[in-house]
């Protein structure tokens, strides 16, 4: 490979600099030049470490020290000085210097120096042109290398595994093993008063269709679930009695389950994609950044749209065959349109993967307008703003309504369900960022009318731990008035709103491993006056193989 002429200049200003500037110093310091003296000895010094590093490391480690050492101490001459200096031919331009400077070139190699890669982003992307602090750096190649490494080393426990990791993905395969572990326990108020221990193992593969079969565009997505710790007589939900839920790793029923398998392409430099496949609608849909690390279920998708269905959804644990689009309109407004099965899986089998494909089950259409970094606060542009809408083309059972049907039996009558969000995430600075969020849904069908939740999350609290976060956040659920209806008909108490206050700290103890610690705070569970306040403790840990 043919050097680079930043590597030829350099070696070319290292000859002149040795042939001729160095013997133009001697002459000064005869005459009595002292400051000279001092620079002469000064370059002296830094050629010799140079070369003591050199001979040390052995794997063309580099530094740009010296040039800038030479610089602020004098090296540089005046005009007339300048003047006395031989100028190279031009034939010392070409790729392989002359025979003539090679007798003059100096032991010391090169010194050049070499990007840096921002952290989280692998190789071949955006890099810095910031050198690496301290005296050596690796040489290009291996700096990017061993960066891509140090990335994606800090987000596993185990490393690179030995270098497989990195064979894997050099064929398009990104395989992760995630596990989290929770105690649940209701402090105080609710139904009762018990702990419980939640697991739920995900492990997720990815395959880049270019690297794998050369087909750019093209990834595949497939996401395996197994949860344990359910029980029907003890789970966070019926020690609390809340409809929101303090944990969203919560389960009905033990299970391993396929959770996603999808087939995703990219067209017009990825402004527009396709995918179908088992998807999780909150994968992409109603989505918040600054809220992921919060453990009640309404700050993952709200409860208003999360209740809906014959089984909920397409949200974990079981998810429906999905048909989404996704257009990036401009620079910052994207666009997704989605329609779901409306009925996932079988709720008479719901420890199964069942995947349905039925017309009579209806589809549920979502959609979501989304602006990118639309709020400049303090500087920093980095915020979203959505705003969604979905409906099912199926009706469901009115919760109050009644009708006679043709056999003279009362039945429920039948009414349509759809609802709209908002959703709001911004950065405030590099460390504290907020979220803000509301839905609404059709009360004729559903019990929750309306959610609104707010939080506010800090990273990097305490100095020294740049990677632990704090968060405080509230959600409230509001019953719609049909609901109410009903409860008072049967005597049930009820309040306007459950609201969950929640506070957290994630302590990041090593790359892959983060304990977080978590209190919630239940105001009138189930909107049931009668019901005490409960005050939920949880820990979990999660840690990334």
């Amino acid at each position: 490979m043919n050097p680079s002429p930043l590597n030829l200049n350099i070696k070319l200003f290292m000859r002149v600099f040795s042939s001729f500037v160095l013997p133009s110093l001697f002459c000064f310091q005869a005459l009595g030049q002292s400051q000279a003296d001092i620079t002469i000895q000064s370059v002296r010094e830094r050629l010799r470490k140079l070369k003591a590093q050199q001979d040390e490391n052995q794997s063309g480690r580099t530094t740009v020290d010296a040039i800038t050492s030479a610089e602020e101490t004098g090296v540089t001459q005046s005009s007339a000085e300048e003047s006395e200096v031989e100028k190279p031919s031009p034939a010392v331009s070409s790729d392989r210097p002359s025979d003539a400077l090679s007798d003059t070139l100096p032991d010391t190699p090169p010194i050049i120096s070499a990007p840096r890669v921002k952290p989280g982003r692998s190789a071949g992307t955006e890099v810095s042109a910031e050198p690496l602090s301290g005296p050596t750096i690796e040489s290009p190649n291996q700096n990017l290398k061993l960066e891509t490494v140090e990335s994606r080393d800090s987000e596993h426990f185990f490393g690179d595994w030995h270098g497989r990791r990195r064979k894997l993905e050099a064929r398009g395969l990104d395989l992760n093993v995630v596990y989290k572990g929770e105690g649940n326990r209701n402090l105080s108020g609710g139904l009762r008063q018990r702990t419980v221990y939640l697991g739920s193992l995900d492990v997720k593969l990815s395959l880049d269709g270019e690297k794998a079969w050369k087909r750019k565009g093209l990834s595949v997505y497939v996401n395996g679930m197994a949860d344990h710790g359910a029980d029907n007589d003890n789970s966070p939900s019926k020690n609390v009695g809340d409809i929101q839920g303090t944990s969203n790793i919560e389960r009905t029923v033990n299970s391993v389950k396929l959770y996603e398998a999808s087939v995703q392409q990219n067209f017009k430099e990825d402004r527009i994609s396709f995918l179908f496949g088992l998807h999780a609608l909150g994968s992409e849909f109603y989505m918040t950044d600054a809220s992921t690390q919060f453990l009640n279920k309404s700050f993952g998708v709200g409860r208003e749209l999360s209740q809906t269905g014959v089984n909920g959804p397409s949200l974990a644990p079981t998810t429906a065959l999905a048909l989404r689009a996704k257009l990036a309109l401009s620079g910052r407004f994207d666009f997704l349109i989605a329609a779901f099965g409306a009925q996932s899986g079988d709720p008479a089998h719901p420890s199964a993967s069942v995947i349905r494909g039925q017309p009579s089950d209806g589809l549920l259409w979502i959609g979501e307008l989304m602006a990118k970094d639309s709020i400049e606060i303090q500087g920093i542009r980095a915020g979203k703003i959505s705003l969604g809408v979905w409906q099912y083309s199926r009706t469901f059972d009115h919760l109050s309504d009644t009708t006679i049907d043709s056999t003279g039996a009362t039945v429920p009558t039948r009414a349509g369900n759809s609802g709209f969000y908002g959703l709001w995430n911004q950065s405030l600075n590099k460390q504290r960022s907020f979220f803000l969020r509301a839905g609404w849904a059709s009360a004729a069908v559903n019990q929750t009318q309306s959610t609104l939740a707010f939080g506010m999350v800090k990273r990097g609290p305490h100095k020294g731990r740049p990677k632990d976060s704090v968060g405080f956040g509230l959600t409230r659920a509001s019953l719609g008035a049909p609901a109410q209806d009903v409860r008072a008909r049967t005597g049930l108490g009820t309040s306007a709103a459950e609201v969950t206050t929640e506070l957290y700290y994630r302590f990041e103890v090593k790359p892959g491993l983060a304990i977080q610690p978590d209190l919630q705070w239940v105001d009138h569970p189930s909107q049931n006056p009668p019901t005490d306040n409960a005050m939920v403790a949880s820990i979990r840990a999660e840690i990334n193989f």
